[in-house]
């Protein structure tokens, strides 16, 4: 085959070159070219995609068994070197090429990419957004196998690709499966999620799609006490580690921010009772983990205050205001009460009895918190752009 195989990947040409010659393909390389002075070299972009079809191709034989993974990872890689290059590439139609020649051998081959991606960044990784939907639209043929499939992975990326897949089954039955599997996630002490949550990002999509499992629960109330009392062991005393309580934070702030989503998604279901019910019980956990002796982790529990407060108005509209005022004294942290108030205002529509309210609170408190925070100028910045109680 004449085909310059150092142009497919520089960490898959060696592999390149083994697997190939074991399928009774010869291939040049560039000392090969360069000794031939009427050969050009062809673009980069076009002999990689030729080259995948020719492996395609060429894995439709019968193979021994450690032949085909062979040609799978080679394969895996090659098409992750593809969706890497800077050219435009119309993905949908690259994968439909790729299946009408080995469709079995796609659809792992996918999967495996599904559970590498992540999208942590935007917009440098938007390429990556597109490359998640097209591979999530060639397994919608193999929706309930590659649930199990991303399950059986235990990492954070790829059950949030199950997730995913699970919405895209109007019958699927796998709602107590991956409610399990994300349990198992959480509880794991080096689980690492970002308190900075961005809707587009994944951190935040596995918190709601967590959330839209729990709410597909016959009594979602119930399962989300159990999970707290499965993760909230003690983590203090002779011989537990000394960031033991940090870390069971963490899990427990994770579970409460997806009990505060699932209200919604049951909203959205017209179930409202188990929507007030579930929501009550994390607004009464939230401020009881306020008051609590235990030092907890601002920056964690802002998310949670955030997720929290912002739905309030549309749980209970009619009492918002009245939770507020009781709740708001109870709030320590003048941080805790900025946040709390500011999604409250750009959610409700009784904005000038909150702007009252803030604005009373700030005339109090900001004052002693210049003079407590005067070192912390970053935090004092970070004030400065909330003014909408001002006017």
């Amino acid at each position: 085959m004449n085909y310059p195989v150092e142009f497919w990947s520089k960490l898959s040409a060696s592999m390149a070159l083994r697997v190939l010659n074991s399928l009774g393909l010869e291939v040049e390389t560039y000392s090969d070219l360069k000794s031939n002075e009427s050969v050009q070299l062809r673009n980069q972009f076009e002999d990689l995609k030729e080259g995948l079809i020719i492996l395609f191709e060429y894995s439709r034989l019968n193979h021994r068994e450690k032949s085909k993974e062979e040609i799978k990872l080679l394969a895996t890689l090659l098409i992750n070197e593809y969706f890497e290059t800077n050219e435009e590439i119309n993905i949908q139609q690259f994968l439909k090429e790729l299946s009408v020649i080995n469709n079995e051998l796609l659809t792992e081959i996918v999967q495996i990419i599904l559970s590498s991606i992540q999208i942590e960044t935007l917009p440098l990784q938007k390429k990556n957004l597109d490359i998640r939907k097209a591979c999530i639209e060639h397994l919608s043929t193999h929706l309930n196998d590659s649930i199990e499939f991303f399950i059986s992975k235990q990492t954070h990326t790829s059950l949030l690709v199950g997730m995913l897949l699970h919405f895209e089954v109007p019958d699927s039955k796998n709602s107590k499966k991956l409610w399990e599997a994300y349990l198992t996630m959480i509880e794991n002490d080096e689980l690492f999620w970002s308190y900075n949550l961005q809707k587009d990002l994944d951190d935040y999509q596995f918190l709601w799609l967590s959330a839209g499992i729990l709410a597909q629960h016959d009594i979602p109330l119930e399962s989300l006490k159990l999970a707290v009392n499965r993760i909230n062991h003690i983590s203090e005393g002779w011989g537990i580690p000394k960031n033991a309580t940090y870390k069971k934070d963490k899990q427990i702030i994770h579970l409460y921010m997806v009990g505060a989503m699932a209200s919604e998604w049951l909203v959205a279901k017209e179930r409202n009772n188990d929507a007030v019910q579930l929501y009550n019980y994390i607004f009464h956990k939230t401020t009881n983990y306020l008051r609590s002796s235990i030092p907890h982790e601002t920056d964690i529990i802002n998310s949670l205050i955030i997720e929290l407060w912002s739905r309030l108005p549309q749980i209970k509209p009619a009492d918002s205001l009245d939770i507020a005022l009781y709740t708001i004294p109870l709030y320590d942290e003048y941080k805790h009460i900025l946040l709390a108030l500011t999604e409250l205002y750009y959610h409700s529509n009784n904005k000038i009895d909150i702007k009252l309210l803030m604005r009373e609170i700030h005339e109090e408190l900001f004052p002693l918190e210049k003079i407590m925070y005067a070192h912390d100028e970053n935090l004092l910045k970070w004030y400065e752009q909330f003014d909408w109680w001002m006017d």
